[in-house]
């Protein structure tokens, strides 16, 4: 996606790299998209999980492809949260992912939304926590910055783009049920999983 955007085959990217140099920068704006889940429902807190990890086999935390933004920031949160345990995590795509859950082959991991959500509705995890709480209890923040939105360089944006983004964000929040329904079948998920994420 960076190189497409880098190609001009893109006008925009969404994403949670912070820069992209041969890309402009047109805002930072979305908030604690991210959640960690767990598949034990016994497993109650950040500490509970690294106790887990370190002393189940196969109970890795699984992250985003090595050096992506999510992967970098959870194991920054880890160390600062638990300085000195021995988590273990392990790194795979996020569709991978998702399926290996669903089959019963992941302990934990972070992922983006609607994925989260998607498995907790199928009851096959429960949400430790949203990352935006682990940054809140780092850096007395709940704001957790991981989507960037990046124009190609020749793009010219109307002066007015940021307010219409905001005005359709708004939007999103008071669908009706047919433009619901439409969305969530354009992003392949049910209703359910997209009205309870979309918060």
């Amino acid at each position: 996606a960076v190189r497409a955007l880098d190609e001009g085959r893109f006008d925009l990217l969404a994403t949670g790299f912070t820069e992209l140099p041969l890309s402009r920068l047109v805002c930072t704006y979305v908030w604690g998209l991210s959640a960690l889940v767990v598949r034990d429902r016994s497993i109650r807190s950040v500490a509970d999980l690294s106790l887990s990890c370190t002393g189940e086999a196969g109970a890795d935390i699984v992250l985003p492809f090595r050096g992506s933004p999510l992967d970098l920031q959870v194991r920054a949160l880890f160390a600062r949260l638990l300085p000195g345990t021995q988590c273990r995590f392990s790194n795979q795509l996020l569709p991978e992912t998702l399926t290996q859950f669903m089959a019963g082959k992941v302990a934990a991991a972070v992922l983006p939304e609607p994925m989260p959500t998607t498995l907790e509705l199928a009851g096959h995890a429960t949400r430790l926590c949203d990352l935006a709480d682990m940054y809140e209890r780092v850096q007395g923040d709940a704001r957790s910055p991981q989507v960037g939105l990046f124009a190609a360089p020749s793009l010219q944006l109307p002066a007015d783009f940021l307010s219409q983004l905001k005005h359709s964000v708004g939007r999103s929040h008071s669908m009706l049920p047919a433009q619901r329904d439409a969305i969530a079948a354009a992003l392949n998920i049910s209703a359910a999983v997209l009205e309870r994420a979309l918060p």
